[in-house]
């Protein structure tokens, strides 16, 4: 039986980017920290796989919070500079307590001591901000995005119930790549 010459090979879109970004993370990026530019990949790609609320108008910047670690906000600043989701610039934002990244889009929390992480995302609890970090205890503290180290490649994990009523849509073709974690207790 012979295969029909309409099936052919098709890397969907999503890991297409997030690959090409990584490369070019890698190429633009310091050698002592390569997690740090993997992650900043994957930010990106949260970035430009995310729906946001049309509320603002077209020019207006996508701003994104940095709490934590000086060397993973540089790499970020390297990969968000001069990059835009359609007519919406990407802005990075410096923050020096949590309650300033009430006026972001996205809030990464480079840090993960619990004692830090704690009182962030309680400030930043029932806000339209996407939170995103890498600590083992960041989805039970109420993240909704959790970056981690998997075989040499950066992965991560979600809880579809915290992301669900959010203000903003994340695409299926992104989050079909991470990995769903239970419910948390008391929630939906």
């Amino acid at each position: 039986m012979r295969a029909s010459g309409k099936k052919r090979f098709r890397l969907p879109v999503a890991a297409l980017t997030a690959s090409l970004l990584i490369a070019l993370a890698l190429q633009a990026g310091v050698p002592d920290q390569p997690e740090d530019e993997l992650k900043a990949a994957v930010v990106l790609s949260f970035l430009r796989y995310t729906e946001w609320p049309p509320a603002a108008p077209e020019s207006t910047p996508i701003n994104v919070g940095v709490m934590g670690r000086p060397d993973f906000v540089s790499a970020l600043r390297r990969l968000l500079d001069g990059k835009a989701e359609g007519k919406r610039p990407f802005r990075l934002v410096e923050l020096k307590t949590a309650a300033e990244g009430r006026g972001c889009q996205l809030v990464y929390l480079a840090f993960s001591s619990f004692g830090e992480l704690r009182p962030a995302l309680a400030t930043l609890r029932d806000t339209p901000v996407l939170t995103m970090g890498e600590s083992d205890r960041f989805l039970e503290l109420g993240g909704q995005i959790n970056l981690f180290l998997a075989d040499g490649r950066v992965a991560f994990e979600f809880r579809k119930s915290v992301l669900d009523g959010a203000g903003y849509t994340i695409s299926s073709k992104l989050l079909r790549f991470g990995q769903l974690r239970g419910r948390l207790k008391g929630t939906n």
